[in-house]
């Protein structure tokens, strides 16, 4: 925008009242998955472990790109799902994107297992199980290259079936688990998303063809779309 541009709209809207803010957004810097985030003032104030008596609580807790880094061990697994499970009332969701924990094939299972292509990659630094079942849960280290985004980060594997296990723990119940492109299949023609994936310009105008190439479309199957509610 110019700044003549900006003067004009300016001049003509000085008397306005500014737009109501529809919400207010805070930042704040802390461990999640080291230690517990009460101490955190709005935390309190919004409501920190609802109960029968105490009703308030978060209606939703959002998790982008980031849970895996939990599994580095047990105890930081629990720590997360502990500082969830206090912030949310009850039936309320945590609908987190995260990296899926992929089985190894058969011929992967080498000592230095990696695959990907030209977009993305997936590279284990030592041995990898024989059966593709990472035992135990936690721990499992593993660099991860995203063509523009992530340069070979150090992540951590996901087993599935451990992690909702232990969310059953803290009375978290799993809804659903999808990958991205079983996501955009089952809601790209929604009213409100599918207009906006072509504005994204993700897809044609009109409900066309998806312009995502084939490598694009198998780094985003790398990564799931869950969704779990406080019981």
């Amino acid at each position: 925008m110019s700044s003549r541009g900006g003067g004009g709209r300016g001049g003509r809207g000085g008397h306005r009242r500014p737009p109501p803010r529809i919400f207010d957004c805070q930042f704040h810097v802390k461990d999640c998955y080291g230690e517990s985030i009460e101490d955190i003032d709005v935390v309190p104030q919004v409501g920190f472990e609802p109960g029968p008596i105490n009703r308030r609580g978060f209606d939703v807790v959002s998790m982008m790109f980031c849970m895996h880094y939990a599994f580095e061990s047990e105890e930081k697994a629990r720590t997360m799902l502990r500082n969830e499970k206090k912030r949310l009332k009850e039936e309320n969701p945590e609908p987190p994107a995260e990296a899926e924990d992929g089985e190894l094939e058969e011929g992967e299972a080498e000592e230095t297992a990696e695959w990907g292509n030209s977009i993305y990659r997936v590279r284990f630094p030592g041995k990898t199980p024989e059966d593709g079942i990472f035992r135990p849960a936690f721990g499992w280290k593993y660099n991860f290259f995203l063509d523009e985004a992530v340069e070979e980060v150090p992540e951590y594997v996901v087993p599935w079936e451990a992690f909702r296990a232990l969310a059953e723990d803290f009375n978290l119940e799993l809804q659903y688990q999808k990958n991205f492109m079983d996501v955009w299949n089952s809601e790209k023609d929604d009213p409100t998303l599918g207009p906006l994936s072509e504005r994204m310009g993700v897809r044609e105008r009109g409900g066309g063809d998806l312009l995502v190439s084939p490598d694009e479309q198998e780094a985003a199957s790398f990564y799931i779309a869950f969704c779990f509610y406080k019981v």
